[in-house]
């Protein structure tokens, strides 16, 4: 799935694709300099990145997980089969509320 097309499905995928592709995976600048190993405070800006990031790329694993394996999660949580092997990004407002706590860090699993 290229990220066009999965930022139409799922609106979190292009800008996370984008940050781990363009920060991550593919080998840039950064990479060539060796990092030490530094402690952070809980507020500064480097460890709220980490941290987002983390949540982020734990949630995206989750969410497209349970499209992969729809048919034999007894309550999905993100997404409706619609037929002929459709599926839909359909979030109740629960959900949403829950994703927002997990988010903002207010809980541990998506």
């Amino acid at each position: 799935m290229c990220a066009i097309a999965g930022q139409r499905v799922l609106p979190l995928f292009g800008r996370q694709y984008g940050m781990l592709s363009d920060m991550f995976v593919h080998i840039n600048k950064s990479h060539a300099s060796l990092d030490q190993i530094v402690s952070y405070e809980k507020g500064e800006a480097a460890f709220r990145f980490i941290v987002s990031s983390l949540r982020a790329t734990a949630w995206l694993i989750y969410a497209v997980t349970e499209l992969v394996f729809h048919d034999d999660i007894p309550k999905p949580r993100y997404w409706r089969n619609v037929g002929r092997g459709e599926y839909v990004y359909d979030l109740s407002e629960s959900e949403r509320g829950r994703l927002k706590q997990f988010f903002d860090g207010e809980i541990g699993e998506p």
